[in-house]
C-alpha cells in the first residue's frame, strides 16, 4: 500500500525507527487502528518489527461483542498476541469526576503502560489522525482552554507514537476501501448529541469545502503554535529560570515571578504548569494567593494537586495512585527492560567505541556471566568509583539527597555474585574498571529515567 511509505516517512521525520523494534498497538477494530494493524504486519515482514495488540472493552455499547469478536479474530487469524482487558467504565467513581470519555481514555492509557512495562516494548502506537486533532481544537475552543487547547497533540510523546497524525480521516477510509479491508464502525459516531460528532459531520465538511487545501491548513497552524510554545517554555525554564521541572513536579521561584505584574504572572504560570498538567483557573488563583502571602510555609490540596510553599519556592505536583513496583528481573544482552520508570539495557562494545555520558557505565568483560536488575535492599553495599571503602546504598542515597519516592524505584544492577555494579543512573562501583588502552571488548550498561 502506497500509504505505508508515507507513514514510514512521517515516522522517520519524527525519529521513530521500526527495525527490530517492539510495538504495542492500541487496537479497537476501527478504521484508524485497523490501518495501523496492517501497517505493522507489513513492518513485521519488512523490518522484523514485533507487535502485539491491546483492547479495552469498556462495556458501554450493546453491540460491543461484535467489536470484541472482530478484534479477537483479526489477531488470531494473523497470529498476533492480544492483550485484553474488560472494565465497566460507567461504574467507576472516576467517571463521575472526569466524564465517560476522559475516564475511559485515562484507563486505557494506564493499562497500555502496564503492558508496555511488563513486556518491554519500545513504542505504543495509537490511531489519532489530523481530523481528530482539528475536532479536538474546536472542542477546546468551546471549553475556553487557552493556548494549550489550541495546539495539537505531538506525533511522539514519551513512549506514545501517533503515526497517522498527518492523515485526514477520509484518506484513511479511502485507502481501506481501495484495498477492500474490513473494519468496525462505532455506531455512536453518528449520534449528533455528542459535540465531537456535530463538529465531524457539520463543521469539518464546510471547512474542507471552504479552505483551499481543506483542513490540511491546520497542520501549518498547529506547527506554528507548537514552535511558539516550545520557544516560550525554553525562555521560562532555561533562560529566565523562573520554573524548574523536578521529580514530576514544577518548582516556581517566587522572587523571580514577583518581578512581573499580576496579570503577566498568571500567563507565565499557566504556560509553565500546562506543559505537564491540565490546569484549571482555580489552581492558577490558588498559586497566586500563595505567591502573594507573607507566610513562609503553606500546604494546600486543590483537587488532584498539592501546592507547597517552602520559603522562596512553590512546588506544584499531582497526586498519583500507588504504582506496582517491580522488584527483580534478569538483564539480557541487547534487550531493553523498563524497570519502575527507568530504561535499562546491556550490550557488548569495543573499547574504541566507548562513549562516556551520565547514562552509560562500562565494565570489563569478566564482570559477570549473568546480570540482574533489582530494587536496593536493606544492607546492600557498594564501593563507589574512585573510592577505597564500602558504603551502604541507603547512606549513598541520603548523601546524594535522593528523595524517598525515587529511592524506592531506583534500579540496581548486580551480577550473579550479587556484586553491585550500577546504582540507578547515579553511580557505578569501583569493580571491573576498563583499561581503554588494553581492553578490546567491554560491557556497557545503559540506565535512563523515562518517567
Amino acid at each position: 500500500m502506497k500509504l505505508f511509505e508515507e507513514i514510514l516517512t512521517f515516522l522517520k521525520d519524527n525519529s521513530v525507527e521500526l527495525k527490530d523494534k517492539r510495538v504495542l498497538l492500541s487496537f479497537s477494530g476501527g478504521p484508524d487502528s485497523t490501518l495501523l494493524f496492517y501497517f505493522l504486519l507489513y513492518c513485521q515482514k519488512t523490518f522484523n518489527t514485533y507487535f502485539e495488540c491491546f483492547y479495552l472493552n469498556h462495556n458501554e455499547r450493546d453491540d460491543v461483542l461484535k467489536e470484541e469478536n472482530f478484534v479477537k479474530k483479526m489477531c488470531k487469524d494473523n497470529n498476533v498476541k492480544l492483550n485484553y482487558k474488560s472494565e465497566k467504565v460507567l461504574d467507576l467513581k472516576e467517571t463521575k469526576k472526569l466524564g465517560f470519555e476522559r475516564a475511559a481514555r485515562e484507563l486505557r492509557k494506564k493499562y497500555l503502560l502496564d503492558v508496555f512495562k511488563k513486556r518491554n516494548f519500545d513504542y505504543i502506537f495509537t490511531g489519532h489522525n489530523l481530523t481528530d486533532a482539528v475536532e479536538t481544537f474546536f472542542i477546546n475552543l468551546q471549553r475556553n482552554t487557552g493556548v494549550r487547547g489550541a495546539s495539537s497533540i505531538d506525533p511522539v510523546e514519551s513512549v506514545f507514537v501517533r503515526p497517522l497524525l498527518f492523515l485526514k480521516k477520509n484518506d484513511i477510509l479511502n485507502s481501506l476501501k481501495k484495498e477492500s479491508i474490513e473494519y468496525i464502525e462505532d455506531p455512536t459516531n453518528l449520534n449528533k448529541n455528542i459535540v465531537r460528532n456535530r463538529i465531524r459531520h457539520d463543521l469539518i465538511p464546510v471547512l474542507e469545502d471552504s479552505l483551499k487545501d481543506g483542513i490540511h491548513h491546520f497542520k501549518v497552524f498547529f506547527n506554528n503554535l507548537k514552535e511558539f510554545e516550545n520557544g516560550f517554555e525554553q525562555l521560562l525554564f532555561e533562560y529566565l529560570k523562573i520554573f524548574q521541572y523536578e521529580n514530576d513536579s514544577i518548582v516556581i521561584d517566587i522572587s523571580k515571578i514577583l518581578s512581573y505584574n499580576k496579570k503577566l504572572r498568571k500567563i507565565l504560570i499557566y504556560i509553565a504548569l500546562s506543559k505537564f498538567f491540565y490546569i484549571s483557573r482555580n489552581i492558577l488563583d490558588e498559586v497566586e494567593k500563595i505567591i502573594s502571602s507573607d507566610k513562609k510555609n503553606i500546604e494546600k490540596k486543590i483537587g488532584d494537586f498539592y501546592l507547597e510553599k517552602k520559603y522562596n519556592i512553590i512546588e506544584v505536583y499531582k497526586t498519583k495512585e500507588e504504582e506496582d513496583l517491580r522488584d527483580f528481573c534478569e538483564l539480557k544482552l541487547n534487550r531493553k527492560v523498563y524497570f519502575n520508570g527507568f530504561e535499562v539495557s546491556m550490550k557488548k562494545v569495543k573499547s574504541k567505541n566507548v562513549r562516556f555520558d551520565k547514562n552509560r557505565f562500562y565494565f570489563t568483560i569478566d564482570c559477570g556471566k549473568r546480570f540482574f536488575v533489582k530494587r536496593y535492599e536493606r544492607g546492600d553495599r557498594m564501593t563507589l568509583f574512585n573510592c577505597d571503602y564500602e558504603k551502604r546504598i541507603s547512606k549513598i542515597l541520603i548523601d546524594l539527597k535522593i528523595e524517598k519516592k525515587l529511592r524506592e524505584r531506583l534500579p540496581v544492577i548486580v551480577n550473579e555474585k550479587n556484586e553491585v555494579l550500577v546504582l540507578g543512573d547515579l553511580k557505578r562501583s569501583n569493580l571491573y574498571i576498563v583499561d581503554l588502552e588494553k581492553e578490546k571488548e567491554c560491557i556497557q550498561f545503559y540506565v535512563k529515567r523515562v518517567c
